[in-house]
């Protein structure tokens, strides 16, 4: 036979055992009513945020109510404002079930022990409503109800009440469970912390001194997008679903912000709707950023941005052969030769690079040639323009294994 141990820990909710040994019951009723009784009697919420914190939904709750409700474990009422119209109803949540409350009778002609007595004693006295009476005392501390009609549909607040409080459950603990403003600030500060750590804020905070304020700017967006609540999300201008935007935001990191961030410093024209501006460029970077980088290196290497520096006039180490006379060098002509022939040098493999290097002695030919200067090299059946890059006694030059046959230099 199997033994059913329970290991109590902390915690403890204190109730009455009526509604749980009441066959009348579903299971889900009671389950209900428990969970019910067991949050804190100032704790206001609604048909929705049961439905939050349960499985079921709102229908699943709405029907579960109604049940207690006709078992006389909820009570309702109806409230009028000034004007004697429905404002909408009042619940009342007891841990035994209350008879139905008949309308109060007017005893026409009370008998009265003692004429002089300044409270009567009625014959009577049981036909005082304590429902009613509970309800008022509990509504001084009610937050200001919703307009709302008297359909359990509607988001009506349920205060707890209990005709006869324990004092052990004043003792109790609090349920670990909050309101749906307290669950919602509690997603919100998870959220911030995992698009954080996505990112690799605390890097990019280091890196990015004077752009702080711009990552705490891309980082309360990215927050807002993740959590907001509708089902579609507007980006440039087309409706996405808001679990694709939410997907693709949870999937940057520290790249996608540089990328961001540099593609607004590189931008020159007016932004209207920054905001949109910026929702727009994340939620395309993980898209973009690889084929972006790619055309960028493409278009630099072809307009030659990666290639060194063109020496200018007026730099230290230029030098140019119509200027020959004037540094006292004599001018060379233009002519071709093999190196072997006409000077002093050597291929060197470097391991590094994979490449021969062409090293030679600037100072034997025309008395010497400076840092800048420019001249040819044939290589794989064309002339190559290159320069002087490293000094004036040594040059060195990346020649693949197949380009040493025919190699030629041109001053």
């Amino acid at each position: 036979m199997a033994v059913f141990r329970v290991e109590r820990n902390k915690g403890y909710t204190v109730m009455s055992n009526h509604h749980l040994r009441n066959k009348e019951l579903s299971l889900k009723a009671k389950g209900l009513l428990s969970q019910m009784l067991s949050l804190p009697e100032d704790w206001d919420y609604t048909l929705k945020g049961l439905s939050l914190i349960n499985r079921e939904k709102i229908d699943a709750i709405r029907e579960a109510i109604k049940e207690l409700e006709r078992a006389g474990y909820i009570v309702r009422s109806r409230e009028r404002d000034e004007k004697g119209r429905l404002r909408g109803a009042d619940y009342v949540i007891f841990e035994q079930p209350q008879p139905p409350t008949p309308d109060l009778p007017t005893l026409e002609n009370p008998t009265l022990d003692n004429p002089m007595q300044e409270k009567p004693t009625l014959e009577k006295p049981t036909l005082e409503n304590p429902t009613q009476l509970n309800k008022d005392i509990q509504r001084t501390d009610l937050p200001k109800k919703e307009k709302s009609n008297t359909d359990l549909s509607s988001t009506h607040s349920i205060p707890i009440l209990s005709p006869n409080p324990s004092p052990c459950r004043e003792a109790a603990a609090p349920p670990e469970r909050k309101g749906t403003e307290a669950a919602a600030q509690s997603a919100v500060d998870i959220y911030r912390e995992i698009i954080k750590d996505n990112i690799d804020y605390h890097i990019l905070k280091q890196d990015m001194k004077f752009d702080s304020d711009r990552l705490d700017e891309i980082v309360d967006l990215m927050l807002e997008t993740v959590c907001t609540a509708r089902k579609r999300v507007r980006i440039a201008g087309d409706d996405y679903p808001a679990e694709l935007v939410k997907s693709k935001f949870m999937k940057l990191d520290g790249e996608h912000i540089r990328f961001v961030l540099d593609c607004m410093r590189e931008n020159t024209t007016k932004i209207r709707n920054i905001k949109q501006y910026l929702k727009a460029a994340l939620f395309n970077a993980p898209s973009t950023i690889g084929n972006y980088y790619t055309s960028l290196v493409a278009h630099d290497m072809a307009s030659g941005a990666l290639s060194p520096k063109k020496p200018q006039y007026g730099d230290p180490d230029y030098y140019s052969c119509n200027e020959a006379k004037a540094c006292n060098h004599p001018q060379p002509q233009k002519e071709d030769f093999i190196m072997a022939q006409k000077m002093t040098g050597a291929l060197v493999f470097d391991e590094r690079t994979d490449r021969y290097d062409i090293r030679f002695d600037l100072n034997s030919y025309y008395g010497g040639l400076h840092c800048g200067e420019c001249f040819d090299v044939f290589v794989r059946g064309k002339w190559k323009p290159t320069r002087i890059e490293y000094g004036d006694n040594w040059y060195l030059v990346g020649i693949r294994a197949e380009d040493l046959n025919g190699l030629r230099v041109r001053i």
